[in-house]
């Protein structure tokens, strides 16, 4: 185990990990707390450690507790991504975006999928929807930020004196029958209603050529119920991460 190199994905909720082995990743449970990763890291000892990180606080104490012990590798705007960067203000993107898009193209080179001359679009289904575009010359643009299912639930609650939290359950496409019902049919449709309507306004986008993957902790409820054909991987952003770390 000594010898394995540590792949993070500090997310907003968890921050999920696996392990790479001669090339091969080995997918652990996700954790909580910074505290856990820490004491994981500490016992397991990895060779070396990639980092795909949206919160800057626990990068940064992992490279503080670990930096002298391990070699780290903070993945940044710099790192060594399988496709050109075209954004207006690169240093605030969320580095889990290209990581994102570095996992779609990975997991393509892998099963064999013909990408030329195809938009890639990764839909990230966490505390914030994200979606983000690999036009057909391989540059990431961009794409769009949203609050995700579970924030708009929780903002609902917290920003109204009467609405409640609601239960998975709830979460209904219909419309809703009482206000739990109401506000999970409201959530689910925004999310997929989201989706639909910004696909159709990429510029250039065959919805029947270009390569959608999902992924994301508030992928299940809406499971079967978007329209589009999507491939869902559960981490993909790990995936990239992985990517990144065997170009090194």
């Amino acid at each position: 185990m000594g010898r394995d190199i540590l792949l993070l994905d500090i997310g907003n909720t968890k921050i999920k990990l696996s392990t790479l082995r001669k090339n091969v990743l080995f997918k652990l449970p996700p954790f909580k707390e910074t505290e856990q990763i820490l004491k994981y890291i500490n016992v397991s000892n990895p060779k070396t450690i990639y980092i795909s990180s949206v919160v800057p606080a626990t990068s940064e104490l992992i490279v503080s507790e670990f930096g002298e012990k391990m070699e780290i590798h903070s993945i940044g705007i710099n790192s060594k991504f399988g496709f050109e960067i075209k954004y207006k203000s690169p240093e605030t993107i969320g580095i889990d975006r290209l990581c994102g898009i570095e996992g779609a193209l990975f997991y393509s080179n892998e099963n064999d999928r013909d990408i030329s001359g195809r938009h890639i679009i990764t839909i990230d289904f966490g505390t914030a929807t994200t979606i983000n575009i690999l036009n057909e010359k391989k540059v990431f643009t961009g794409g769009v930020i949203a609050p995700g299912l579970t924030t708009m639930i929780s903002s609902l609650s917290r920003g109204t004196a009467q609405l409640p939290e609601i239960t998975e359950e709830a979460l209904i496409t219909e419309p809703g029958y009482d206000t739990v019902t109401s506000i999970g049919s409201g959530v689910m449709n925004s999310q997929i209603g989201l989706v639909e309507r910004v696909l159709r306004n990429i510029p250039g986008f065959d919805m029947k050529k270009g390569l959608i993957f999902a992924t994301g902790g508030n992928f299940k409820p809406l499971k079967g119920h978007l329209t589009v054909m999507h491939t869902y991987i559960p981490d993909l952003v790990l995936m990239g991460v992985a990517s990144i770390s065997l170009k090194n």
